[in-house]
C-alpha cells in the first residue's frame, strides 16, 4: 500500500501549462511556474520587423533603461538593427542604424522607429556607413543656473567608408562617438566644439 501510494504521488498528473519541481520522488511541489501554451519561442520580445525597413534583416546589441515618474513606469530600449536594404558592401555585421522601443512593463514593446543613423552630412566622419549602440545614461544637473536640466548621453559606435584591404567591406575600423538629447528620441552627435558647461560642479555666480 505505502508503495503504491508513493507510485502514485511521484506519478501525480502536472496541470498543461504549469511545472512542478520536485527534490525527490514523492516530495512535495516545491513550486508551479506557469508557462504559456500558445508561446512558440520563448523569451522573444522583440524581433526583426517588415513593417519597417531599417530594421527588417537583423538586430543586434541593445540598452535598456527602466524609468520611474508619478505616471508610473516607462522603459526605454535602444538597440542596433539592419534592413534588407542596407548597403551590401558595409561589414557583415547587426549593425547599421539604432532604432528606440518603449514599453511600460519591459515586456511588450512599442517602436518608435530610428533614432540614430550613418552620418549622412560629413563624408569623412567615422561614422558615415553604420552605427551600432552601446550605451546610454542620463545625466542630470542640479544646477539653479540650469532649472535641473537631464541629458541622455549616448556612447555608440560607427564604421566610415575606408576598406582595410581593396577587396574587403567598408565600415571594418570602427570608434566610438557620442551623441545627445533631451528626451532619448532626437539626437545630436556631439562635437569638441559644443561646451558641456551645463554639468558644471561649478557654484554659480551671484
Amino acid at each position: 500500500m505505502l508503495a503504491a501510494a508513493i507510485i502514485a504521488a511521484a506519478c501525480e498528473a502536472v496541470r498543461p501549462g504549469t511545472f512542478a519541481s520536485r527534490s525527490a520522488v514523492g516530495a512535495a511541489p516545491r513550486a508551479r511556474v506557469a508557462l504559456s501554451s500558445t508561446a512558440t519561442r520563448a523569451g522573444l520580445v522583440l524581433a526583426p520587423s517588415s513593417a519597417s525597413s531599417f530594421e527588417d534583416k537583423i538586430l543586434g546589441g541593445m540598452c535598456v533603461r527602466r524609468f520611474l515618474s508619478d505616471d508610473g513606469e516607462k522603459w526605454y530600449m535602444w538597440y542596433s538593427a539592419r534592413g534588407a536594404d542596407f548597403d551590401p558592401e558595409v561589414v557583415s555585421l547587426s549593425t547599421g542604424r539604432i532604432g528606440l522601443a518603449t514599453s511600460s512593463d519591459g515586456v511588450s514593446w512599442n517602436r518608435e522607429g530610428a533614432v540614430l543613423t550613418e552620418n549622412k552630412d560629413e563624408w569623412f566622419f567615422f561614422d558615415t556607413t553604420h552605427v551600432g549602440i552601446g550605451d546610454v545614461q542620463v545625466m542630470s544637473s542640479q544646477s539653479e543656473k540650469t532649472g535641473g536640466v537631464g541629458m541622455y548621453w549616448c556612447y555608440y559606435f560607427g564604421g566610415d567608408a575606408t576598406r582595410k584591404r581593396d577587396d574587403g567591406p567598408k565600415g571594418e575600423s570602427m570608434s566610438i562617438g557620442l551623441a545627445m538629447s533631451s528626451d532619448g528620441i532626437h539626437w545630436g552627435r556631439w562635437s569638441s566644439t559644443q561646451s558641456l558647461t551645463i554639468f558644471s560642479t561649478t557654484t554659480p555666480s551671484t
